[in-house]
């Protein structure tokens, strides 16, 4: 696997976490704000339920995890989006857009964030679902599991694909991008290429979304057709992944930013959207958010690992339900090597990097 170009700053997946959480440390666990103000925000953040109980330990199968696993999940319902982005009636059900997986190791180790792409093609464990129908476990691509069950089986999947507990949950919806630009007054974001996607209609029925240069002040929903855009690359997914991390670190740079950290209304404004469309699991504290941010805050590549989980193609293809699909195969040796040591808090001695191979940045974004 290859590293990132000399020079280059790497587009990180720490940025997700950044976004839903780490903007809380501004107003939330800084900037002078009272434990009445902390409740506050903490209490607009939205419950999914327990997490499912992890699988009974079957002989050297047992999940033993060192440290904490938080899953972070960009879902894709399409509630309260409008324009050309469909609606929860329209385009049924959510995907998980952006499936993160942020291992904390015991003591003061460094973190690990690991990026899933949505079309992995992984197996789905068996479950029953709201109606009481029972699905055996089969393969698929990793977001159907989201879409078929929610946010349970979504954990369960991962759990059986890496060999660790899943500690926590955490997700911000479709509409959250939107309403965050927004509270802003935008983002500036740089295409090296004209974008175009005809499953976006960002742009009053033309499919070129975004020309090619830099853009001031993108509103909520051009950002929107940005992070969703993978028809515009021939590795689809694995490109947008870059965009998605691109996107939000910008958008971290205006939050950061004395025009927003120093406006109580648009601070307020961008922290009540975040917290709107954030939903955690139940056992989620506020003790907890504190331990991710806190172990998360600094973002350079000497305080945490940043890695896409290996594969061996993100053109691969595999029948599904009697069709052939475009699948991202997973790379299952190098796979289990990586997730063995994070199980046993050994990830930094581990020869992955962030970047799979054919993944450099060029040509996709620029300005990260």
């Amino acid at each position: 696997m290859s590293e990132a170009a000399p020079g280059r700053r790497p587009r990180w997946q720490h940025v997700l976490v950044r976004t839903v959480l780490a903007v809380l440390i501004f107003a939330v666990m800084g900037v002078g704000a009272g434990y009445l103000v902390i409740q506050h925000y903490f209490g607009q953040i939205g419950r999914v339920g327990d997490l499912p109980a992890p699988p009974t330990p079957t002989g050297s199968s047992s999940l033993r995890t060192s440290g904490q696993n938080f899953l972070l999940v960009g879902s894709d319902t399409r509630d309260n989006v409008g324009g050309g982005f469909g609606s929860a009636d329209s385009i049924g059900g959510q995907r998980s857009d952006t499936v993160i997986l942020a291992h904390l190791p015991a003591g003061s180790a460094k973190p690990t964030l690991v990026s899933f792409p949505r079309d992995s093609y992984v197996q789905i464990p068996a479950y029953t679902d709201r109606a009481g129908a029972t699905h055996p476990a089969h393969m698929d691509k990793l977001n159907t599991a989201f879409a078929d069950d929610g946010y349970a089986l979504l954990v369960r999947t991962i759990e059986q694909l890496t060999g660790l507990t899943v500690n926590h949950y955490v997700e911000v919806n479709f509409a959250g991008f939107q309403r965050m630009v927004d509270a802003l007054n935008g983002v500036t974001l740089c295409a090296r290429t004209t974008r175009n996607d005809p499953a976006n209609g960002a742009s009053g029925g033309s499919n070129d979304f975004m020309t090619a240069g830099v853009h001031h002040n993108v509103s909520g929903a051009v950002a929107l057709a940005f992070v969703r855009d993978r028809h515009s690359f021939p590795d689809q997914d694995i490109s947008r992944i870059l965009d998605q991390q691109y996107f939000l670190a910008q958008m971290i740079r205006k939050v950061e930013s004395a025009g927003t950290l120093l406006n109580p209304f648009k601070l307020n404004a961008f922290l009540n959207a975040v917290t709107h469309s954030m939903r955690v699991d139940n056992g989620l504290s506020l003790g907890d958010i504190r331990t991710l941010v806190s172990r998360l805050r600094h973002s350079d590549p000497a305080h945490v690992r940043f890695v896409t989980v290996p594969f061996t193609t993100s053109n691969g293809s595999a029948t599904i339900s009697g069709a052939t699909a475009s699948v991202v195969l997973l790379d299952a040796a190098k796979d289990k090597q990586l997730f063995d040591r994070l199980r046993t808090d050994t990830a930094g001695t581990s020869g992955h990097h962030a970047h799979s191979p054919g993944v450099s940045g060029k040509g996709l974004t620029c300005g990260a």
